[in-house]
């Protein structure tokens, strides 16, 4: 993307509205947990690109690219479930 299509996107501003926005693209995620990713002690979530009055303010593209390199691969999560049907077949 080039500057002139930042200078398009309507920023989000205020955690409830990246928490909306996120959660209608398929990433559920509450108002709290964005509140809390952003604050200085943790700073793990979407970069701020300003504030408004003391709002902070997000670009949507961004805020996506951030919610999109959360995710973790597929096969991470197979050995753990493999792991439970082998303990529930097991235990019958």
């Amino acid at each position: 993307m080039d500057t002139h299509e930042h200078a398009e996107e309507k920023p989000l501003t205020g955690y409830r509205e990246v928490a909306d926005f996120l959660t209608a693209a398929g990433y559920p995620i509450s108002k709290s947990t964005i509140s809390k990713y952003c604050s200085p002690a943790i700073n793990i979530g979407p970069p701020v690109e300003g504030y408004w009055g003391k709002l902070a303010t997000f670009r949507p593209s961004r805020t996506l690219a951030w919610a999109r390199a959360r995710l973790k691969p597929a096969n991470t999560m197979r050995p753990r479930l493999a792991a439970t049907a082998h303990a529930e077949e097991v235990a019958s």
